[in-house]
């Protein structure tokens, strides 16, 4: 679901700060960010994936975020797809999974643009089956990708125009719009992670 509400206050204010710096990297949670009470922890400690370590362009705000991030492009090709063509972009994506009590699914939001480089936040909610989190972690990468790919988005109305060009508006929810590559991507995940099983530990043995 694509959103053309502004994103966080923070967040557009470190965005403008590399915007301004040329920094290459303003990436990570905010050390001055509380993290969010109640929100059940993933239940993967694998570590993340060493592309998320490279990677300038998805930035995961916590760690939930990089455990989803890692077991995503394991998992999903499509996953793994649309992650390299948001590096490629020059896009920006921040990553944060949190429990969402108004939005089970996830969104994207458009944070800061100078014109040369743009910010983009996506919140996937945090769910009772990893499958649904990742499913709609790819949903709102394809959004990523169809913004990324529309270089006159640098605020909220052309984002706007872009999705009342390319989406659907959805009735329930104002000022938010779907896009038919958007459900079409979620479904591929799914279809995907039904094929793989994540590997659980061996069960202790008892002694003797």
């Amino acid at each position: 679901m694509a959103a053309h509400a502004r994103g966080d206050r923070w967040l557009a204010a470190a965005a403008l700060a590399a915007l301004l710096t040329g920094a290459s990297d303003v990436a990570g949670a905010d050390p001055g960010r509380p993290s969010e009470p109640g929100g059940p922890a993933l239940a993967s400690q694998e570590a993340p994936n060493a592309f998320l370590a490279r990677s300038s362009a998805v930035r995961p705000l916590n760690r939930d975020a990089e455990l989803l991030l890692a077991e995503a492009r394991r998992r999903s090709p499509t996953i793994a797809r649309l992650l390299a063509a948001v590096e490629a972009s020059g896009l920006v994506v921040y990553l944060d999974v949190r429990l969402m009590p108004r939005c089970g699914t996830g969104r994207l939001r458009l944070v800061a643009s100078n014109g040369a480089r743009r910010f983009v936040k996506v919140d996937v909610s945090v769910t009772a089956r990893r499958d649904e989190a990742l499913g709609w972690l790819g949903h709102e990468l394809q959004h990523a990708v169809e913004v990324a790919s529309a270089p006159d988005v640098s605020d909220d109305g052309s984002l706007e125009r872009l999705y009342r060009r390319i989406g659907n508006p959805q009735l329930a929810q104002a000022s938010t719009f779907e896009t038919e590559d958007a459900i079409k991507t979620r479904g591929q995940v799914l279809a995907e992670l039904a094929r793989t099983t994540e590997p659980r530990p061996a069960a202790a043995q008892p002694p003797g």
